[in-house]
This record gives C-alpha cells, sequence and structure tokens, in this order.
C-alpha cells in the first residue's frame, strides 16, 4: 500500500512538471482516496485546480487542507488569493483573520 501510494505520489509529481494536469489530478484523487489525511496531495490537487480555474474544486482541497495541517500558511495564502482573484475583499479578510486564530490558538494566545 505505501509503495502504491508513494509510486502515485511520484507519478503526479511528474505529470505536474510535464504540465499532464489531467493524469497529474487522477493520481492525486487515487492518493486521497486511499489515504484521506495525506494533506500533502490535497494542496497539491488544490494548486492544479487553482491553476485550472477551478476554483470551488480548489477551495474545496485547500479546506481539506486547512483541517488536517492548520499551521501550513501556505494554504491560508493560495486561499486568500482565490478569493481575491475573485473580488471578494471581504472573504479575503476573513481567511487572514482566521488564520490569525488558529495561529494564536496554537501558541495559547487567543
Amino acid at each position: 500500500e505505501y509503495e502504491n501510494l508513494t509510486l502515485l505520489n511520484n507519478l503526479a509529481t511528474a505529470y505536474s512538471h510535464l504540465e499532464l494536469w489531467n493524469k497529474a489530478v487522477n493520481c492525486y484523487k487515487k492518493i486521497v482516496e486511499k489515504k484521506p489525511d495525506n494533506y500533502q496531495a490535497w494542496f497539491n490537487l488544490g494548486n492544479i485546480y487553482s491553476k485550472l480555474n477551478k476554483t470551488e474544486q480548489a477551495i474545496e482541497c485547500y479546506n481539506e487542507v486547512t483541517k488536517l495541517k492548520p499551521q501550513l500558511h501556505q494554504v491560508w495564502f493560495n486561499l486568500g488569493n482565490i478569493y481575491f482573484k475573485n473580488e471578494e475583499p471581504g472573504l479575503v479578510w476573513n481567511v487572514g483573520r482566521l488564520r490569525f486564530m488558529v495561529d494564536s490558538s496554537q501558541r495559547g494566545l487567543h
């Protein structure tokens, strides 16, 4: 099982570098089906969807990452960027505020 996931991840990475987005998406989808707590696969899948302007799918993937690894700053940046590009400044502010709250709670600052 682990070897299969590693192979799928390596394939997805190679497909991404070659910009074979559909093949990369299929590999990452298989990874998260087999291991739903793989935040890196969710993150990479979100990145591809974002690159392909599939906003809703990208947001869904990034939201999974925020549940699994809320301290990953890049996912919050990517979410804010999507909302900014879609001219939803209120959501950008909320993402930033939520990110601060997550940071604060992890440090015991709330």
